[in-house]
């Protein structure tokens, strides 16, 4: 199964958990711009979370 790989901001990062994703960041060292707005934000791995 393929990595789901996104760059997003605090906000849209705070969207994804409130989904029930779990985020872990890459290692990638430098802000880019977020996937989902014109804002900056960090490199995440999205998982599923089994939690409820």
């Amino acid at each position: 199964m393929p990595k789901d790989i996104r760059t997003l901001c605090s906000q849209h990062a705070k969207e994804m958990i409130y989904a029930k994703y779990a985020l872990i960041r890459t290692n990638k060292q430098e802000k880019e711009t977020c996937d989902k707005c014109k804002r900056v934000g960090w490199e995440y791995e999205l998982i599923k979370s089994k939690r409820k």
